[in-house]
């Protein structure tokens, strides 16, 4: 994992995913490989992940069947729960 990978899981662990104790990491590559796109949110390095069909089940399905990796998140703010 490269130093730029580390620092921006790190922001996304302390902030976006303060909340979770796990959450599932995918690749771009794994998802675009099930024809699904990402779309920009603004919020620089986060993305929505989209169904290009606009079918909530086809989605689910989708990410389901797409390899990923559940990490911990050491940042998680226990005082949250």
């Amino acid at each position: 994992m490269g130093r730029r990978y580390g620092l921006v899981s790190e922001r996304l662990e302390a902030t976006k995913l303060v909340k979770f104790e796990r959450y599932a990491e995918f690749t771009v590559a794994g998802l675009t490989a099930r024809g699904l796109s990402l779309w920009a949110t603004g919020q620089r390095p986060h993305y929505d992940v989209v169904d290009e069909g606009n079918d909530l089940e086809s989605l689910v399905t989708l990410m389901a069947t797409t390899p990923y990796v559940i990490r911990d998140n050491p940042r998680v703010d226990r005082e949250e729960h």
